[in-house]
């Protein structure tokens, strides 16, 4: 099997520009799920596609792709953060509570502090669905949310 996921990560490589934004973020994902890390130049060229595309991420393409990134222990370059903080900013509204819950820890694993305006708009959606986050969900997030102050970023100001 092995042999095989190093030749579709390879495949996936090249034919990056085909894939729409759900097929990015999927593919690494995938690779995440199967603990397969692409090599540098491959990680190069997933990074920009999923730059480019991340404008039509929705927030099920987001939490995916971040959770690739932390299982992976990948850390994206500024352009892809950027695009992707952009993005989330853009969909807030439309983030399901297990969404929310991926994003924020894989967010806080990764250290891809977003700015203020987006960390704003995470907490407000966090708290207005917090009602529906499960058991593990509520953990993931209080976990993600000590991440966050041991990386400096405020937190008192939560109203759970």
């Amino acid at each position: 099997v092995n042999e095989l996921v190093v030749a579709l990560c390879d495949r996936a490589a090249r034919k990056r520009h085909e894939m729409n934004p759900q097929a990015t973020c999927n593919t690494l994902w995938a690779l995440a799920k199967l603990q397969h890390k692409p090599d540098e130049l491959q990680t190069k060229w997933f990074f920009a596609n999923a730059t480019y595309k991340a404008p039509n991420f929705n927030p099920q393409n987001i939490a995916n792709l971040l959770w690739a990134f932390e299982k992976l222990e990948i850390q994206p370059p500024s352009e892809l953060h950027i695009a992707v903080c952009d993005r989330i900013s853009k969909t807030i509204h439309f983030f399901p509570p297990q969404a929310l819950a991926v994003t924020l820890h894989a967010l806080a694993v990764v250290e891809m502090l977003p700015k203020t305006d987006v960390w704003d708009a995470l907490m407000k959606r966090t708290i207005s669905e917090v009602r529906w986050f499960s058991g593990a969900m509520v953990c993931k997030t209080l976990t993600s949310l000590s991440i966050y102050l041991d990386l400096g970023r405020e937190t008192e100001n939560l109203v759970w």
